[in-house]
């Protein structure tokens, strides 16, 4: 069972990889585990790009 969350994105312009530098840079101020980080890590670079912004190589 999964369930499917609908939200607006990242704003313009910022990657998810930009989002992961962020927060692996903001860690400590951010108050997060190494090990916390690491899941988000794993849960950001796993996720599936919607249809509409996929490249086909």
């Amino acid at each position: 069972m999964s369930n499917q969350l609908t939200h607006r994105g990242l704003p313009a312009g910022m990657t998810r990889w930009d989002l992961l530098k962020m927060i692996e840079s903001g860690r400590r101020v951010l108050g997060l585990s190494k090990g916390a980080v690491a899941y988000l890590r794993y849960a950001i670079t796993h996720t599936e790009l919607p249809p509409e912004i996929r490249t086909v190589t």
